[in-house]
């Protein structure tokens, strides 16, 4: 897999866009990248300005005095980054709304990872509650990087939703590029094939677990195969498959192995997928504690 070599972060100087730009800057720093630091001022201050044409203020020079107290906000905000040093950082604001403009800049300066926070005080906050949320992941041409808790080392164990799609073996790599000394937990949640149906049937309690044990161990070969296609070695990850719910078996691994990082994959097929996606991901970000990475396939057309 290539490396990161543009990192894009977004802030509004709020507590939880400090935590994802200290990521983002220690990624940077790890891969020698450069990464961008974009600061959207959002519709507001274009109607703001509109609204107080024709008073005794002048518009002009108030856009001015903004955009100079924002770059003196930006600036203290990298310094304030504890990972900052050394980072090869570029500043960017933008008269724009945010979940408009973020897949807009990343995709000009061909991101290859996004990261922001969990939580804000402003568009972030926005961009992160509902339907928004899956906009931006669905517009979004590169990896998605929620960040939820303090940067203090990187990531050790990771776990890794699989679905044995084409972008399964993608975001091993992906998750291995980016932690190579991690722990992985290789998580698939399967189901019967028309279990529902079987049960409705009268096929007994007995009979239907042992179909839920040959389902299991078949996923967990195909983990196995998996793993080794990626690369990883036994002692470098270890493969789960669950019965029932991908949301409830992700957050309950993330606890029982005490991850720092859920990767999930995203399909950009069709709408229906879209829609799932934004489910789930909405469902885990909100419950979980440990940062959130969305991947995407490059090989799929994103919608747009």
């Amino acid at each position: 897999m290539a490396p990161f070599k543009t990192i894009l972060t977004a802030t509004d100087f709020s507590g939880g866009a400090a935590l994802a730009a200290d990521r983002a800057f220690f990624i940077a720093a790890a891969n020698q990248a450069r990464c961008h630091v974009l600061n959207a001022l959002g519709a507001d201050l274009s109607l703001s300005l509109q609204a107080i044409k024709g008073a005794a203020v002048n518009a002009k020079e108030l856009s001015a005095q903004i955009l100079a107290q924002t770059q003196q906000e930006l600036d203290q905000f990298v310094a304030d980054c504890p990972h900052h040093g050394g980072v090869d950082i570029e500043l960017k604001i933008q008269d724009d709304a945010a979940d408009y403009y973020i897949p807009i800049y990343a995709k000009e300066i061909s991101a290859d990872l996004l990261v922001i926070g969990a939580q804000g005080k402003g568009f972030l906050q926005r961009v992160l509650i509902g339907s928004t949320a899956t906009r931006l992941l669905r517009k979004a041409h590169c990896p998605t990087l929620v960040v939820k808790q303090p940067c203090h080392r990187n990531y050790r164990r990771i776990l890794v939703a699989v679905d044995f799609s084409p972008i399964s073996k993608k975001n091993i790599e992906l998750a291995r590029h980016l932690a190579p000394e991690a722990h992985m937990i290789l998580a698939h949640a399967y189901e019967v094939p028309f279990e529902g149906r079987m049960q409705m049937a009268g096929v007994s309690e007995d009979l239907m677990q042992g179909y839920r044990e040959e389902a299991r161990a078949q996923a967990v070969h195909r983990l196995d195969d998996l793993a080794k296609a990626a690369g990883l070695l036994p002692e470098q990850f270890t493969a789960i498959a669950s019965h029932g719910s991908a949301v409830k078996q992700l957050l309950g691994l993330e606890q029982q192995h005490r991850c720092d990082l859920i990767v999930l994959g995203k399909h950009g097929t069709n709408a229906t997928q879209e829609l799932l996606l934004g489910s789930v991901t909405k469902r885990v970000l909100a419950d979980c504690q440990s940062d959130l990475l969305v991947s995407t396939d490059p090989t799929i057309k994103q919608v747009a």
